[in-house]
């Protein structure tokens, strides 16, 4: 069973030999090239060899498209924060507040900012990777997406006390959701992991969620023309989004489940392409 079947026979529910092992390795592709961040964020070229280092150093059951959401924030008129050690970042949204973001043009995938960019790393890595190694996009969930035009205070603070100024946002950002979204897929990505940071008991009351987002989350997954994986973002899955999995299920058809896996076998793949690169620097050094 290769990776892409492993992968997608999980989706579906059905046995595999495994459970399916990823984790984020954007940046450390850029360190196994010996690619800036910068270079390796902006440029289709670069992203696309260092998931290809990536992928003979550690073997990982998923390739990874440019996961970069300053790029998306970017595109809304925010500006980025660079550094040499970690991913780019947002350093502060374009707009302040809906009526100046409903006034906008929605940007195009294929035109505006550094988003051309990550489709061209996409379909490059899906010719190179087809039914082999199944190829995955992060994308902002519809309830976190807001906050990457607004800011997080921003959309917050317009969640929490307008309701009516909260629908058109969601309104608004969910073109962009399925757009982009669907552009990725068009792009040759095998499905969307859908990152809902709002979703986590840390960021919303359930109440809150089940009655403002979820309603909206369904909606835009059901216009979504692919597989999707959810993920809570990095806070606690319980209690918020249990209502969403299941109905999220329903509107794509797949089965709602959670696996875990521990980090040992990860930590020692890690380890030991560490280990071989450095060893073969150390070979190109010697006279």
């Amino acid at each position: 069973m290769n990776a892409y079947e492993r992968v997608m026979n999980t989706l579906q529910g059905l046995p595999t030999d495994r459970v399916p092992v990823f984790a984020v390795l954007g940046a450390y592709g850029g360190k196994l090239t010996g690619t800036d961040l910068r270079t390796l964020y902006s440029n289709a070229d670069a992203w696309v060899a260092g998931q290809h280092a990536v992928q003979q150093a550690v073997g990982m059951d998923l390739v990874l498209a440019t996961f970069d959401y300053s790029a998306i924030a970017e595109a809304f008129g925010g500006q980025v924060a660079w550094s040499d050690r970690q991913a780019p970042n947002v350093k502060s949204p374009g707009l302040r507040d809906v009526d100046a973001a409903l006034a906008m043009p929605m940007p195009d995938p294929n035109r505006t900012a550094r988003l051309p960019v990550i489709l061209a790393a996409t379909r490059r890595l899906a010719e190179t990777y087809r039914e082999r190694v199944p190829l995955f996009a992060a994308v902002p969930g519809p309830g976190a997406l807001p906050s990457m035009v607004l800011g997080l205070e921003g959309w917050m603070e317009t969640l929490l006390f307008d309701p009516p100024a909260t629908l058109q946002m969601l309104e608004w950002t969910g073109r962009f959701f399925v757009d982009w979204s669907n552009a990725l897929l068009e792009a040759g990505a095998t499905g969307i992991i859908v990152t809902e940071s709002i979703a986590s008991a840390e960021m919303t009351p359930r109440r809150l969620f089940a009655e403002r987002l979820l309603p909206h989350v369904r909606a835009m997954f059901s216009r979504v023309k692919g597989p999707m994986l959810f993920h809570h973002g990095g806070g606690r899955l319980a209690p918020v989004p249990a209502a969403a999995l299941a109905d999220c299920a329903a509107y794509t058809g797949l089965p709602c489940r959670v696996e875990s896996v521990g980090l040992d076998h990860l930590l020692a793949l890690l380890l030991e392409a560490e280990s071989s690169a450095t060893v073969r620097a150390g070979q190109e050094e010697s006279p």
